[in-house]
């Protein structure tokens, strides 16, 4: 079921008002402006099917409506996730180069996929900080996020990204480069190092890392594997 409605929230520095319309699915709460409905019901459409497959994977489903907040008004499209209040973010406007399958028709898809599983992954009801959600609200369980390597944080999205939509970054021959070079060339960093940014090349290796251990544990061990060391994990973090 799609449901939109609409609000006014002030832009206070141009002293005018911004019309925000909110459109509501079986799990989502889209926000976007008049200008951005066709992004927030081409997210609309699929939003729902896609989370259906990525709480079964992560086991994980949320008990409120997840916000998702379009904007148009930007000059890349990326996304993101922030946690206080827990909600996803899509920049949309058209593809320029190969970042997450933006050469793609799906680009959108894959921008949403790997936001989608940064949230079903951190604000989990699993472990210590799981538990406390259930007395402090869902945002209590991002707390267990500092606790993670960066690779841990960014392995899941960037793997579903690649596996689960066209056009993610494991597809992209430039960011097989980023792993494939140091390994020809026998510099490549340690796992520890992958847990946090390089300032030298390559500057995401969070993601490569990421990429490269999920994906490996999951052609191993099978997809469930990543949830069951996830629960583990967070059972103690510290």
């Amino acid at each position: 079921m799609i449901l939109t409605v609409s609000c006014a929230l002030p832009l206070y520095s141009k002293g005018e008002q911004r019309q925000w319309l909110n459109t509501f699915t079986d799990y989502f709460q889209i926000i976007y402006e008049k200008e951005d409905s066709l992004y927030a019901a081409h997210v609309a459409s699929f939003a729902d099917r896609a989370y259906e497959q990525l709480s079964s994977l992560l086991r994980n489903t949320s008990k409120v409506p997840i916000p998702i907040v379009i904007s148009g008004r930007t000059a890349h499209a990326n996304g993101s996730f922030a946690p206080f209040p827990s909600a996803i973010t899509i920049f949309a406007t058209s593809p320029s180069d190969n970042f997450i399958g933006q050469k793609t028709p799906n680009w959108l898809y894959s921008v949403f996929i790997h936001e989608l599983a940064h949230y079903l992954h951190i604000v989990s009801n699993s472990g210590i900080f799981g538990s406390l959600s259930r007395i402090f609200g869902p945002d209590m369980s991002t707390a267990s996020t500092p606790f993670m390597g960066g690779w841990w944080i960014e392995g899941l999205s960037t793997y579903v990204e690649s596996n689960l939509s066209e056009g993610g970054r494991g597809d992209d021959p430039f960011f097989y480069a980023t792993y494939s070079a140091p390994v020809e060339e026998q510099s490549m960093w340690s796992l520890a190092q992958g847990a946090y940014q390089s300032h030298g090349a390559p500057r995401g290796r969070i993601y490569s890392t990421g990429y490269l251990m999920v994906d490996y544990l999951m052609d191993t061990y099978g997809t469930d594997i990543f949830a069951d060391i996830n629960e583990s994990f967070l059972r103690f973090p510290f």
